[in-house]
Formats: structure tokens, C-alpha cells, sequence
């Protein structure tokens, strides 16, 4: 049995005057009416709100503080600002205190300070921002990924509910579908053949329907891992599949997509490339490259002279104790070549990282290029799609005269229903794809994310 919402038994008797429906009984109608069933299975689908999905936006602050990558990239920024903290420190003093046994007998103390007068400090200061800004674009890339993997898993939850209630919802009206067969059968108004036929498609519902329960329940899972949760305890089941609507705003649901800050923004193609050159990857790139620049400096720094400032204090045997203070300036005498070898391995080093962000830039614009005709593409086909669903009702209502006339058979019958199945499929990836598409073009952007979405630090 198949009680009908108070809202659906309305449209259609609206819809089908000549054959009433009386709530909380079986669907035993005459052959006309099978394509009612239809307009009936169609208004279910419509009907498939996310009502039971987790509120995303709600997860995203504590996600984005418990994620492992966005821990580690917050570890590296304050390893980063450690560093920047001790850059412009003069190497440490030096201590030396020594003795000696036998004759004659002599006792050394020297503190010995070294200064570097070079440009050392400033440009290890200089260094040290460099690494500090990459880390922490790396940082804020990291929380940008992590955000696209959550959002991504939820669309992918929620669009493996709305085909699960569909098959769900197809198998219920398959159900019914063979229970009329069976009984036009045994009072003769259909050949054998023509049930058999009916029964097959009811197990070919069964068996979508047990496929796609499945893959909600894996993309549920995934969803509860990813959002921190083990995916054994109590958290990680998922919720019951939503029930059939109440009113007809309610069928609505399904044609408004995720309810998700998505799927509405306008970016031109020229935005979208030019963004890429900002992108926090590349702009990481670039700090690093500045900052293994700066220490080819560095290094060649070891070659210019160095000050030292020395505090004795010397006692030897019969002549007293000597003591006092040797200001110096050290520099080498001559470089064997490692000096010069070492600053060139930091200059390759540093035209590698260079070109290693350049690359990193081209196939971010090939790939973005891509993805806004592809997202495109999607927009228009999801705007096809959802100006056609108008027109399902329509076609419900021309296919049951067309039954009515004699002109359309069983076959056309289960044929208008796999049809209004597929599209309702297709709308429902469509809707996905666009959100799913534009996800994609802000990871490898740096275009705004929408509001709500991610909280920018």
C-alpha cells in the first residue's frame, strides 16, 4: 500500500478528474490510469528535499582547526615566525676556559665575540619573511583544499540521496505497477507476456534501488570520515532516507539544487586566468624562490670580513697574570672554490624554484581553461534541464490520452517512465556538476569564495 500526501492527491485529481484517488489504498486502476501512476512517480521524484544531510557550513570552523594538513601547515608558519624572530641575532658569544697540568704552568681565559658587519643579519631578516609569507600561503592553501574536499564530499552525499529516494520512489511505483498487471492478467485483459514484462522492470528497480542505497551509504562514510569523525561510531550512520512532501512548494525541493553558496557566480574567462597568477601555490613558489635568492647572498657573504671582540685573562708561572681585551677583523685570505660552488648550487636552486612556479602557473591556466567552459557548459545544460521539467505534467497528461486513443502501448508506457526517471537523474547531476565544476575553478584560483563558505584569515 501506498498512502499519497494530501498535496499530490490534489494536483492530480486536478490534473485526472475523470479518475478520482481516495488516500490510503492500493493504486488498483484501470489501464488509463497507469500513466496517472507515472505523473504520480514523477511528483515523488521532484519531491526529493536533503532534509537529514549535515548543515556544512556549521562543520567548516572546526574542521578547519582539526585537519590534519591545516595543523601542519599551521606548525610550519609558526616554525616559520620562530625563525624570523631569531634572524637579525648576532651569532653567540664564546666561552673558553682552559687549564694545564705540568710545568710550566699556564691558565687561559677568552670570551670572544664575533659580529657580523656585512649585511648578514638584514639579509637572513629578509630570508626569514620570505619563508614566513610562504608559509603562510601555504597555510591558507591548505584550509582552501580542505574546504574543497569537504564541500565536494558533501555534494557527492548529497546527490547519492536524492538517487537513492528516486530508486526508492521508482520501485514503489514499479510495485504497484505489477500488482495491476497481475490482476489485468488473471481477469484477461493482458497476455502473460505483456505482466512478465512488468515484473522485470520491478526487479530492475529493486536491484537500482539497492545499488544506489549503497551508494549513499558509502558516500556517507566517506562524508564522516572527512569531517573528522571515525566512521564506527554512532555520528557516522546515516540518516534515514527523507520522506515524500506535505505541500507542493515541497516538490519543488529537488529543481533548487544543494543548498549551497554555489552554482551562482558569473566569472568571465579572462577573470578566471587572471586569477591564476595570484594563485597561493604560484605565490608560494615565488616567496621560496626569493628567499633561496637571498641565501646565495648568504653565502657569498662568507667571504667579506668579520669582527671580533676578545676578553682574556692569562696566568703563567712566575710572570703573574695577564689580562685585557683584542678587538679584530677576520676575513679569508683566498677562496679554494667552495665558497663559489656553494653560492651557485643556491642560484640553480633559486632559477629551478623559479621555473618551477612557472610551470606550476601554466598548467593551472590550461587547466582552468578547461574547467570555465566545462562549468559553462554545465550552467547551460542545467538551465535546459530545469526549463524542461516544466513540462513533465504536460507530457504525463499527453501520454495518458495517447494511452486513452489506443495509440500507446505498455511499452511507450514503461518507456515515458524511464524517461521521466533519466531526467530527473540528469537533473540532478547537473545540479551537482555546476557546484561540483566551480569548486574546482576556486581551487586553482583566486577568485572569492562565496559567502559563508570559507571564512578567509
Amino acid at each position: 500500500m501506498h498512502p499519497l500526501p494530501h498535496a499530490i492527491i490534489r494536483i492530480l485529481d486536478a490534473a485526472w478528474p475523470a479518475f478520482p484517488v481516495e488516500e490510503n489504498i492500493m493504486i488498483f486502476a484501470p489501464p488509463s490510469s497507469w500513466l496517472r501512476l507515472g505523473g504520480v512517480w514523477l511528483l515523488l521524484i521532484l519531491s526529493a528535499a536533503a532534509d537529514g544531510l549535515p548543515e556544512p557550513q556549521t562543520m567548516m570552523t572546526d574542521l578547519l582547526r582539526r585537519h590534519p594538513s591545516i595543523r601542519k601547515a599551521e606548525h610550519l608558519v609558526q616554525m616559520a615566525e620562530a625563525e624570523l624572530s631569531g634572524s637579525r641575532l648576532q651569532p653567540n658569544p664564546i666561552l673558553t676556559v682552559s687549564a694545564y697540568a705540568g710545568d710550566p704552568t699556564e691558565e687561559t681565559n677568552t670570551l670572544t665575540q664575533s659580529l657580523d658587519i656585512s649585511g648578514q643579519p638584514r639579509l637572513r631578516h629578509e630570508q626569514a619573511q620570505r619563508r614566513l609569507e610562504a608559509a603562510q600561503f601555504q597555510f591558507q592553501l591548505a584550509r582552501r583544499t580542505v574546504a574543497g574536499w569537504f564541500y565536494s564530499a558533501w555534494l557527492e552525499l548529497w546527490k547519492s540521496q536524492h538517487l537513492a529516494v528516486m530508486s526508492r520512489l521508482r520501485l514503489t511505483l514499479m510495485n504497484d505497477m505489477t500488482r495491476v498487471a497481475h490482476r489485468r492478467f488473471e481477469v484477461g485483459e493482458i497476455p502473460q507476456n505483456e505482466a512478465l514484462r512488468v515484473e522485470l522492470a520491478a526487479a530492475e528497480a529493486l536491484s537500482d534501488a539497492k545499488r544506489a542505497e549503497a551508494d549513499y551509504l558509502s558516500a556517507y562514510r566517506a562524508f564522516a570520515i572527512l569531517s573528522g569523525q571515525s566512521g564506527q561510531d554512532s555520528e557516522s550512520e546515516p540518516q534515514p532516507l527523507p520522506p515524500a512532501p506535505a505541500t507542493p512548494e515541497e516538490l519543488k525541493n529537488l529543481l533548487r539544487g544543494p543548498d549551497l553558496a554555489l552554482g551562482q557566480s558569473d566569472w568571465s574567462l579572462e577573470q578566471a586566468l587572471q586569477s591564476t597568477e595570484r594563485h597561493l601555490a604560484v605565490e608560494a613558489m615565488k616567496s621560496e624562490y626569493q628567499a633561496l635568492q637571498l641565501g646565495s647572498d648568504l653565502v657569498a657573504k662568507e667571504r667579506a670580513p668579520q669582527l671580533g671582540l676578545s676578553l682574556y685573562r692569562s696566568k703563567f708561572a712566575g710572570s703573574g697574570v695577564e689580562q685585557g681585551a683584542m678587538l679584530s677583523l677576520s676575513f679569508p685570505l683566498f677562496d679554494w672554490g667552495s665558497i663559489s660552488a656553494r653560492k651557485r648550487v643556491k642560484e640553480f636552486e633559486a632559477q629551478a624554484q623559479l621555473a618551477a612556479s612557472e610551470e606550476r602557473l601554466w598548467d593551472l591556466r590550461r587547466e582552468v581553461a578547461q574547467l570555465w567552459h566545462q562549468w559553462s557548459a554545465a550552467k547551460s545544460v542545467r538551465e535546459v534541464l530545469i526549463s524542461q521539467a516544466d513540462r513533465y505534467e504536460e507530457l504525463a497528461r499527453e501520454a495518458r490520452i495517447g494511452y486513452d486513443l489506443g495509440m500507446l502501448s505498455l511499452t511507450d508506457v514503461l518507456q515515458t517512465e524511464s524517461e521521466f526517471r533519466q531526467a530527473g537523474v540528469k537533473l540532478i547531476e547537473a545540479q551537482v556538476e555546476v557546484y561540483q565544476l566551480e569548486l574546482e575553478l576556486l581551487s586553482r584560483t583566486d577568485l572569492p569564495w562565496p559567502n559563508g563558505l570559507l571564512e578567509e584569515q
